[in-house]
């Protein structure tokens, strides 16, 4: 869609990685901002090609955050099969509520990168027959979530419930 030859991926990849990086975007930024971008990118260059970088900066402004680590991981040095991983176990409180404990990274397959890689990826489950989703910024690092006062024990937990993240999803409980 938007990626240049500079992106590093080839032709037929990036018709299929493009979208995938724009909704790792999406995620990142939640739907509010990321229409913004979309809005402000679509009206500063009607009719005009937009590069990569302008892109990135137009997202930057837009989100205020420093999305270096995001569009180094997905667009300039995206890894050919990434790996999330994840491990989950569940309490009981003494008040009859139930913390959902998440434990997870992403392991981009590189040996060294100067900047670490960052991916958002949905998780979704189900507490007493309702669904329920939950975000989760991995990192090459170890990321840790607890999901306090659940009403019921989760169930049905699925990582990546779309399919949309571009490698592998593991998902286990703890033992």
């Amino acid at each position: 869609m938007w990626l240049d030859e500079a992106s590093g991926w080839g032709a037929a990849n990036r018709a299929t990685r493009g979208p995938l990086v724009l909704h790792r975007l999406r995620l990142l930024l939640g739907d509010e901002k990321a229409r913004e971008l979309l809005r402000r990118v679509a009206d500063a260059y009607r009719g005009q090609a937009l590069s990569t970088r302008s892109f990135i900066v137009h997202a930057q402004a837009v989100s205020g955050l420093d999305l270096r680590t995001f569009f180094y991981g997905w667009v300039y040095a995206t890894p050919q099969e990434p790996v999330a991983r994840v491990i989950w176990s569940t309490e009981e409180q003494a008040d009859g509520t139930v913390t959902l404990s998440l434990s997870g990274q992403l392991d981009s397959g590189r040996d060294a990168a100067p900047i670490p890689m960052l991916s958002p990826i949905l998780l979704r489950f189900e507490v007493d027959g309702e669904p329920a989703w939950q975000r989760l910024i991995l990192t090459d690092q170890e990321q840790t979530l607890s999901l306090q006062g659940l009403p019921g024990t989760p169930k049905k937990l699925v990582l990546d419930p779309g399919h949309t993240f571009p490698g592998l999803v593991e998902l286990k409980r703890a033992k």
